[in-house]
């Protein structure tokens, strides 16, 4: 149903299922408009004719975000009368509410991009799981008239409340939505508990990196829960990515890069006080590598492990120079960790068991950064990695706590 008919030669929008057409003649007689082009409207849609007599024409709304973010995004879409300086007056409420008590209720001043695109983006939140309308409306400068309220659009928002978050959490959380990444409730709970844990086990504070790429999307996976530093980066192409399970690096394009070169780093991993975890979901051998670098030129020392089949030794190297063969593992797939604490040599772990100690003493930081699911300068992992962390070294007790903490990570997404 046409809500208007209009003044003959005034330009006004259509809004319906297929967005907005221009009105290109009026005839008030028969009560007819025409539009530019075609409109699509499904069965039960209104099409409204979007006008304000002598006050602005109303906006169209258009809620472009999905259901998983706390921070929803609208495209406001206004036509050719309003210029810079304008305003957008924008309202959330819970649905159904009848708008005298919105939860969001704000003013955007229009730039002169957005005048002269037609085209202005907001973001509004953080809204808690529930229910929302959201409506918008333009008012103008030079007057103060305002438009009639644009159409309402409804959705259910389903996210991770952070009220009961370490700061820790919450900091992780901010960097996800500056990056624009989505998370859903799912993800974002198990995150959240996982980085609460860790706080609580007082470890932390260990870490220079910490990912958990068993999660929703490989750029949520390649963030590094700890800071905005190191977070994960292509050294060629996308690596093959598989939903709550993490990535693979199959030949050198994939491999994924770290930035993090421990002798220029300055951050926690030192010299007598270092590890490195990772948690590949295949047996049988890596490649080349799982985790780690050879610093191949500069004489460097090296930090690497590379997984086996079952009873097929690991190797292993950990700010030292050496290539070190280990017990074996039941199937070459698990969560590993080596960690040095001291000049002698350094312990090594699979899942919740203390495998032993290799002494191998330390000799140099490795000087060219770790990659993960690879190894610089020598080929790339074949292996899909779930997890991984570098950092100061853990002791026995911390390394267990971490497992702990990964182990119920991993029950959540799945991985066996």
């Amino acid at each position: 149903m046409v809500g208007g008919i209009g003044h003959i030669g005034r330009i006004g929008y259509f809004s319906g299922g297929s967005g907005r057409r221009k009105v290109v003649s009026v005839a008030p007689i028969i009560r007819r408009l025409t539009a530019e082009r075609g409109l699509f409207v499904l069965v039960g849609q209104n099409v409204n004719l979007i006008y304000g007599g002598s006050a602005p024409n109303a906006p169209l709304l258009t809620w472009t975000s999905d259901a998983s973010t706390a921070y929803p995004v609208a495209d406001i879409y206004l036509d050719e009368t309003i210029a810079t300086g304008d305003s957008i007056q924008s309202q959330i409420q819970v649905s159904g509410g009848s708008w005298t008590s919105p939860v969001f209720n704000i003013t955007h001043v229009i730039a002169s991009g957005e005048a002269a695109s037609g085209d202005a983006v907001l973001t509004q939140g953080p809204l808690a799981t529930g229910t929302y309308d959201w409506r918008v409306r333009v008012m103008r400068a030079s007057d103060g008239a305002a438009s009639v309220w644009s159409n309402v659009e409804t959705k259910t928002i389903a996210v991770h409340d952070e009220s009961g978050d370490t700061q820790q959490a919450k900091d992780f959380f901010a960097r996800v939505r500056s990056a624009g990444i989505s998370i859903d409730k799912t993800h974002g709970d198990a995150v959240a508990a996982f980085i609460n844990g860790v706080v609580a086990d007082g470890i932390w504070s260990k870490f220079d990196a910490l990912y958990l790429s068993a999660t929703q999307s490989l750029t949520l996976g390649r963030l590094n829960l700890v800071s905005a530093n190191y977070s994960l980066a292509n050294f060629g192409g996308d690596p093959i990515f598989t939903a709550d399970k993490g990535f693979k690096s199959t030949n050198s394009p994939q491999q994924q890069t770290s930035g993090f070169t421990p002798s220029t780093a300055s951050g926690q991993w030192a010299l007598n006080s270092a590890h490195f975890m990772i948690w590949p979901l295949e047996t049988g051998a890596s490649t080349s590598g799982d985790i780690g670098t050879l610093s191949v030129t500069g004489g460097g020392g090296y930090a690497y492990f590379k997984s086996q089949p079952a009873g097929t030794s690991w190797v292993i190297s950990i700010n030292d120079r050496g290539q070190r063969a280990t017990e074996s593992t039941a199937t070459g797939a698990g969560c590993y960790v080596a960690s040095r604490t001291s000049s002698a040599g350094f312990n090594y772990y699979w899942n919740n068991t203390v495998f032993g100690t290799i002494a191998q003493p330390s000799s140099s930081l490795p000087s060219s950064n770790i990659y993960v699911g690879a190894l610089n300068g020598n080929g790339w992992g074949n292996k899909t990695i779930a997890a991984a962390s570098f950092g100061a070294g853990l002791t026995s007790t911390e390394a267990a706590a971490l497992y702990a903490r990964l182990r119920t990570y991993m029950t959540t997404m799945g991985v066996p």
